[in-house]
């Protein structure tokens, strides 16, 4: 977001376009709450009102929105990809702008598009919760002049999502410091700033949409329990502690081992992050008594086995068990089931969470009750329109990019006119070309993006396991 995207960067040339909302480097607070909660004067006396930087983001799902606790689970799974694989992803393998600098391309993606996260930050007080247009943007998006001069806004502040920012920034501190110390520096410091803030208000939540509190153009992402959020930022705050020798280390392992959720192992999303912090103290080394870490592994080795026995119940590979609803993005729970296998079999060599973990790979391409790849681009059958703003605008002109996830087939929350009813919970799926309509079943976002990289790269360095003897 904010920056130009250029066809020498891309699959197909047409998708490139001018920079989406590049005023991102000065949003308003919307109704001013910045200032209503600043314990200043400010604007109320004359004073100039806030406004937030909050340029550099990466565009959320089918609107341009940027969510803190959306990208928070994004930006970590890649980075714990990274911390498991140091090699995956290395400087000049991908088509970003900074490949050959020096630094690992999957780290140059996401330190650029966290830059936002600070910004996020008002002088005082608390993270917000999101930026926004305060109308849904058009479908499609053919005229960005149009679409970048729509108003928008920093909505309210909460707790999560400044635990939020707490915990990208931390990690980013940690896996940056041996390539640019300033940036490590600057991020570890807002990290703790973050902290801070948060542990000073522990439990405010965003608002209920409708309540007047924030405008209408995007989503809502609400979540009532912060303990998770706490937990997942003080695992990576301790960590990132522990390696820059910092005497605070003390205080955040006393915030990770006191938790409720310590070792806490569980499918990740955006709104359930525990696991996230316990799979980080696994992925680090760091000083916590071995005798914990092995509980936390048991743990893992324990889940990996219940998700094998749900798949081998299903007539098709999915790790979702059909006597439930599939909830929206359920192609996202399968991707964060299989990323607990993959751990897992790191862990215990156990061939069996590694061939459930492939098997669940051939229901994403095709071995489900739809009989389609939900990846575009992969498959005979594969899924060829998705609900995004921009690609919709060059469809059936140009094919979509190739390697998006769809959400998948949503029975528990229908709210668009074209995903069906009533039908098995494997089965509702919208059909071909209704993207525009079918965001609660054709939906693609960066955080069930993220974890496809993940177990994509995986399976793809360890399929000679599968026969080796």
């Amino acid at each position: 977001m904010g920056t130009p995207v250029e066809a020498e960067h891309l699959q197909y040339a047409a998708h490139a376009h001018a920079a989406l909302h590049p005023g991102d480097n000065s949003v308003p607070c919307y109704k001013n709450w910045c200032d209503k909660s600043d314990g200043k004067k400010g604007r109320r006396s004359g004073g100039k009102a806030q406004r937030l930087n909050v340029a550099g983001s990466w565009a959320d799902a089918g609107d341009f929105g940027v969510y803190p606790v959306n990208h928070a689970i994004a930006a970590w799974t890649l980075l714990n990809l990274y911390e498991r694989e140091r090699t995956a992803y290395g400087d000049g393998s991908l088509a970003v702008p900074e490949r050959a600098n020096g630094v690992p391309d999957l780290l140059d993606e996401v330190a650029y598009g966290s830059r936002f996260m600070s910004g996020m930050l008002p002088k005082t007080g608390l993270a917000s919760h999101k930026v926004h247009n305060h109308t849904w943007s058009a479908f499609p998006v053919k005229d960005i002049a149009a679409e970048n001069a729509m108003p928008r806004s920093a909505m309210p502040p909460s707790t999560n999502a400044t635990y939020a920012v707490a915990r990208t920034n931390a990690q980013l501190a940690r896996v940056l410091r041996p390539f640019d110390t300033k940036r490590a520096d600057a991020l570890w410091l807002s990290a703790r700033d973050a902290w801070q803030r948060a542990e000073a208000q522990p439990d405010v939540d965003y608002p209920e949409a409708n309540d007047g509190t924030d405008a209408e153009g995007g989503g809502d992402y609400a979540d009532t329990q912060n303990s998770d959020d706490r937990y997942a930022a003080a695992a990576e705050l301790y960590l990132t502690a522990e390696q820059r020798a910092d005497r605070a280390a003390t205080r955040y392992r006393g915030a990770v081992t006191g938790s409720a959720h310590y070792g806490e192992i569980a499918p990740v999303d955006w709104s359930r992050v525990a696991a996230a912090g316990t799979l980080s103290l696994l992925a680090v080394p760091n000083e916590l008594p071995a005798a914990d870490l092995a509980r936390m592994r048991a743990n893992l080795r324990t889940t990996a086995d219940a998700l094998v026995d749900t798949q081998r119940r299903e007539g098709y590979p999915a790790l979702l068990p059909g006597t439930d609803a599939y909830p929206w993005g359920s192609n996202s729970a399968v991707v964060n089931r299989m990323l607990l296998l993959g751990t897992a079999y790191d862990i215990g060599r156990d061939r069996r969470h590694l061939k459930a973990m492939h098997r669940a790979m051939d229901y994403l391409l095709g071995t489900n009750a739809m009989r389609i790849s939900y990846v575009t681009g992969y498959g005979r059958h594969r899924e060829t329109d998705l609900h995004d703003r921009l690609a919709w605008g060059q469809y059936p002109r140009t094919p979509y990019p190739k390697g998006w996830l769809s959400g998948g087939p949503n029975s528990a929350l229908i709210n668009d006119p074209v995903t069906p009813t009533g039908r098995p919970a494997a089965k509702s799926y919208a059909g071909p070309g209704t993207a525009p309509s079918a965001w609660g079943s054709k939906e693609n976002t960066i955080n069930w993006n993220a974890p496809l990289v993940w177990v994509a790269t995986y399976l793809n360095s360890t399929a000679p396991d599968l026969t080796a003897r």
